[in-house]
């Protein structure tokens, strides 16, 4: 919710993105019920999940970060990305 909300140019990444109209005071309630939205939401928990059960073996984790890295690069992530992710999923301070 995070980006979608402080991050608007990074909406049309996502199907669910496309489809938030903040003219619509109930949009993040629609957000949380969208499908794709669950479903891309569970799988950063899920990514999160194996990284933190698998910080000591080095090969399981290298598999698991090269899974992810080849397909975000389908979708042209780039470092700039991976700053927006940590600002809203490690609580740093936000702009």
């Amino acid at each position: 919710l995070y980006i979608v909300e402080n991050y608007k140019h990074v909406r049309p990444v996502w199907q669910f993105g496309l489809k938030i109209d903040e003219s619509n005071k109930n949009w993040k309630a629609l957000l949380f019920n969208d499908f794709y939205f669950r479903h891309h939401s569970a799988s950063i928990q899920s990514a999160i999940t194996m990284a933190m059960e698998n910080l000591e073996d080095r090969e399981c984790m290298r598999k698991l970060l090269n899974e992810i890295g080849a397909h975000h690069f389908f979708y042209d992530a780039c470092e700039p990305h991976l700053e927006v992710f940590l600002q809203s999923s490690l609580g740093r301070p936000r702009p």
